[in-house]
């Protein structure tokens, strides 16, 4: 009777271990069953991704340079700033960290775009509908709560390591705040606001983004703030699901698109050929590799 109080009832081992055989053979079918059509769902954002990133890397450096810093005045109406961050990108572009920059910068930039277009709208449905609220608050708490490293270790299993799994990651944790602020800013627009909007015959969708979005502008730009600050953070937690955000050798590639774009790279292309068994993995495309097109 006393060991029942001072010893924890457990699973007996045999036990444990169908459960784990189970878990994982279960795991094992749903990624072989969906794997494919679930990776085919994030195409087009791993498309626009890489299109985005060989954008920034491919454009003259004075230009991307000019537009970066006519984005940072008009974002910040310092002049400081700005010269800061004109020495800073001078100073990268100096130290060989150019291409390794834009590859970092486009990512925040999709996850932002991401966040937003996702985080808005949801946001005005939390606003217009306390049941919405209640069943989405208990869903960003959790997604506030968690490390972005829990949201890897699913994805990563079925989606392998590669940009989309540190990308998703990094939208499931940033994307409440702009939920969130949203929210709290239409829901705090005067009600006599509204109804002047009401008694001039103002439609739901008229009183929304001609009526509450202006109002709620400083709450909305508070979300996207934050959002823009934890976006780098919690990117540089899930690097190591981006490959081509940390040094050659310790990266990683296990789709065909991920390798054909390292041997695009010169400080790459010693990683692809010796660090990754691309023999027996890729042996058909080794050919296609090595050809002058992909130089």
């Amino acid at each position: 009777m006393i060991e029942f109080f001072t010893t924890f009832p457990e699973m007996s081992k045999a036990g444990l271990r169908l459960f784990k055989k189970t878990v994982d053979g279960a795991y094992r079918n749903f990624s072989r069953e969906y794997g494919d059509a679930i990776e085919s769902i994030f195409d087009p954002i791993l498309y626009f991704l890489v299109w985005f990133e060989k954008l920034l890397q491919n454009s003259p450096w004075p230009m991307v340079i000019l537009v970066f810093l006519v984005l940072i005045y008009f974002g910040s109406r310092s002049i400081y700033l700005t010269i800061g961050s004109f020495v800073a990108l001078i100073l990268i572009g100096y130290f060989g960290m150019w291409e390794d920059t834009m590859s970092t910068v486009s990512i925040i930039g999709v996850c932002t775009f991401i966040s937003i277009g996702l985080g808005i709208p949801i946001g005005i449905l939390m606003s217009g509908s306390d049941r919405a609220r209640s069943l989405v608050s208990p869903v960003l708490d959790i997604m506030q709560t968690m490390p972005s490293f829990v949201y890897l270790i699913p994805v990563v299993m079925l989606l392998g390591i590669g940009k989309i799994p540190g990308l998703l990651a990094v939208v499931i944790y940033d994307i409440p705040q702009i939920m969130r602020l949203n929210d709290l800013g239409i829901r705090e627009v005067d009600k006599e606001e509204l109804e002047a909007a009401e008694e001039f015959g103002g439609r739901r969708r008229q009183k929304i983004f001609r009526v509450q979005l202006p109002l709620a502008i400083l709450p909305l730009c508070a979300g996207l703030h934050k959002n823009r600050m934890m976006t780098p953070l919690t990117l540089f937690e899930s690097e190591y699901a981006l490959p081509n955000q940390l040094p050659p050798e310790n990266r990683s590639a296990t789709t065909l698109d991920e390798v054909k774009y390292l041997a695009t790279r010169e400080e790459d292309r010693e990683f692809v050929t010796y660090n990754y068994d691309i023999k027996k993995v890729f042996k058909e495309h080794l050919a296609e590799l090595e050809s002058p097109d992909i130089k």
